[in-house]
């Protein structure tokens, strides 16, 4: 899974790079991404449950929303269970 992450980053950041952004811009928009979202209350206790809840299916959990969403009010929350991102995993490797 790691490694899965790790080549994700480097896509997100070659394709950045060709719109012609930099490394650190990057970065800071991450940053200040993962800032926003630690601020909506009830949040973090949501995921942290949701881990807690399916810890033993090797949960990934998703947090996203839209970026006119001021104040989290259309934040999703959603679980992949191991099965599932295994299950993409491969999906990408074989180039489905």
């Amino acid at each position: 899974m790691c490694e899965a992450l790790r080549e994700g980053h480097k896509r997100e950041l070659a394709a950045h790079e060709a719109r012609g952004g930099r490394k650190k811009d990057l970065n800071k928009l991450n940053h200040d991404t993962s800032d926003w979202f630690a601020k909506i209350p009830g949040l973090t206790s949501e995921i942290e449950l949701l881990a807690w809840k399916h810890r033993t299916e090797a949960p990934f959990i998703i947090a996203e929303t839209v970026p006119s969403d001021v104040d989290g009010s259309e934040i999703l929350v959603d679980v992949l269970t191991r099965e599932t991102w295994e299950h993409l995993l491969d999906s990408i490797a074989m180039g489905k």
